[in-house]
């Protein structure tokens, strides 16, 4: 995140680092209750799963193989320590997919050659039924939520198309970017379908006052604008600020380094009632309030935000 590295653009050890820093902002309690909760919400699938593939191993005629069994148990418990670590999303195991193939692998010998087997008889209904069904159980959360995205996409045809200006981010980038102007889910700082306005605000600020190369830093959750107006990226830094999650109020990065190359500060304006992460602005306020107030001065400030520039 720092430094720039030959495949990921961080140097591994680098990114290393911020993985460390960021599980050190996590207390354990916070770690262990992500845990608990990816393994409630993935619990009925897991067992399903387990349960289709001791059922198929013994419908196999292969009870005492317990090698397809134990991959499959390694790869839910793995999928559920993988996203407790570094998502509170609990679902959406992509990687829960391996667990149908492994015992397409496993039992090759009893699978119809359409099916990736060697078998030129006649397979058991109930047999495919049960790998049928384990497919669908480890796919469904996913593929069925990319489903009705599709769907939603496609009945609100009428709205990207040709959507209120209001709703669109002035960026060649982020251009064909819409939200709906009904869309009223709490973001991070402002209800969904404030989120173009905010930022076309703060975009007009900023090409009021930035220069080419200009490093911008965001005192946000996330930073848009170098993307948006295709400015380099701040260096110093994690990519995300979340409390409790990357950074917390003893354990951070230090402000020389956070802010050694950023030109521009941009601290959003926060409105009670809206947006789920303002305690992640007021923490980083505190963090770095005096630090700011040293090397930077207001340089404007508008309805949605306050651009800070260096002295």
């Amino acid at each position: 995140m720092r430094r720039p590295g030959s495949v990921s653009g961080s140097a591994p050890a680098v990114y290393a680092h911020d993985i460390a820093a960021a599980f050190a902002a996590q207390t354990s309690t916070k770690r262990f209750d992500m845990l608990l909760d990816s393994v409630a919400y993935n619990a009925p699938v897991g067992i399903l799963a387990l349960l289709l593939v001791a059922g198929l191993l013994y419908r196999a005629g292969r009870p005492r193989d317990w090698r397809p069994l134990m991959v499959s148990v390694f790869v839910l418990g793995s999928c559920m320590l993988i996203s407790a670590a570094n998502t509170t999303e609990k679902s959406d195991l992509a990687a829960l997919v391996v667990v149908p193939l492994v015992l397409i692998a496993a039992l090759k010998p009893q699978l119809p050659r359409w099916a990736g087997g060697d078998d030129r008889g006649r397979t058991p209904v109930a047999f495919l039924a049960g790998l049928i069904l384990l497919l669908i159980a480890t796919t469904a959360p996913i593929a069925g939520k990319d489903v009705l995205a599709l769907g939603n996409s496609v009945s609100r045809r009428d709205v990207v198309a040709a959507p209120p200006a209001s709703q669109r981010i002035t960026s060649p980038h982020l251009g064909d970017f819409v939200v709906p102007p009904d869309s009223n889910w709490q973001t991070a700082y402002r209800s969904a379908h404030d989120v173009p306005a905010m930022l076309d605000d703060g975009l007009a600020l900023l090409r009021r006052h930035i220069r080419p190369g200009d490093h911008v830093f965001s005192m946000s959750l996330a930073n848009p604008f170098q993307f948006a107006l295709g400015l380099p990226p701040v260096t110093g830094g994690p990519l995300w600020w979340d409390l409790g999650i990357s950074f917390d109020a003893d354990t951070y990065p230090p402000a020389e380094q956070v802010f050694g190359d950023a030109q521009q500060v941009m601290v959003p304006t926060l409105r009670n009632g809206q947006g789920c992460c303002q305690d992640t602005v007021e923490t980083m306020t505190r963090l770095y309030g005096d630090h700011l107030a040293r090397s930077f001065r207001i340089a404007e400030t508008t309805t949605n935000w306050t651009l800070l520039t260096r002295r």
